[in-house]
């Protein structure tokens, strides 16, 4: 077997990390530490151990990482947060694209909208993420830096005081058009 061994810091934080679609109502987020292969090379899966400032801090298990990619590697659940969330639909923002033909075309926004309520319970303000699916044909609005990007999912991050609360409202949005037809014809 090949093995190999890279002796090299990478760039990484301490995070919490929420999942909303492994839990419904109040959840609790992993501790996790946010990391990019800065190494210059493909990290293959297996076991990883998570030491910081000297101290141990867990452990996880690494899928095959490309370099420059960037993961949420976890490791417990943190009891001193809390998330809730709540969901809807809606349509907005509709306008009058044209009048032609006897044909009438409007275009709506059909907007996913997830709300979130964070408290931290700590004495530390904590980075939290909320990973997000992505919905096919619905594009997220109101992109913000600090993202992180993946094939399935964007991880938005919001910073959570200590002994606090904060709001967090991530919308998903798609136009939708609808067509009209007019009947100008007059009977007698």
């Amino acid at each position: 077997t090949l093995v190999n061994i890279i002796n090299s810091r990478v760039k990484g934080e301490g995070v919490v990390l929420f999942r909303p679609e492994l839990t419904s109502g109040a959840s609790h987020p992993y501790q996790a530490m946010r990391f990019s292969n800065t190494t210059g090379f493909a990290l293959e899966k297996g076991p990883v151990t998570i030491y910081s400032e000297g101290t141990f801090v867990g452990e996880g298990f690494l899928e095959r990482m490309e370099k420059g990619a960037t993961i949420f590697l976890t490791s417990a659940l943190d009891g001193n947060i809390t998330m809730t969330r709540r969901t809807r639909y809606a349509q907005e923002n509709a306008r009058l694209l044209k009048i032609s033909g006897g044909k009438i075309v409007s275009e709506a926004k059909q907007i996913y909208r997830e709300k979130y309520k964070i408290s931290n319970e700590h004495d530390k303000s904590v980075i939290a993420y909320i990973k997000s699916a992505k919905r096919s044909g619905y594009e997220l609005q109101n992109k913000d830096k600090g993202i992180v990007e993946m094939p399935n999912a964007q991880y938005v991050p919001i910073k959570v005081p200590a002994k606090g609360k904060t709001e967090l409202t991530i919308e998903w949005a798609s136009p939708v058009r609808r067509y009209l037809s007019v009947d100008t014809s007059s009977a007698t």
